[in-house]
């Protein structure tokens, strides 16, 4: 199977633990991650946890990732 994320609005994902805009654990298969807008609507703080904007841990196949 193949997973496309494409054209959204990723906002406000800052969080006060670990926090993920786009999370891709463990996938088989070719990965498109494109035209996304990945942002904060507010300045934010320091939380002392692991902020991702977009996080891969494993990928068996190919990926593509070009967003603003």
């Amino acid at each position: 199977d193949n997973t496309v994320i494409q054209d959204n609005n990723i906002f406000d994902f800052f969080g006060t633990s670990t926090s993920y805009g786009i999370r891709i654990e463990n996938f088989i298969g070719a990965t498109t991650i494109s035209g996304n807008s990945l942002y904060q609507q507010t300045v934010r703080g320091a939380s002392g946890a692991d902020q991702y904007a977009i996080y891969i841990n494993s990928n068996s196949g190919a990926m593509t990732v070009d967003n603003n």
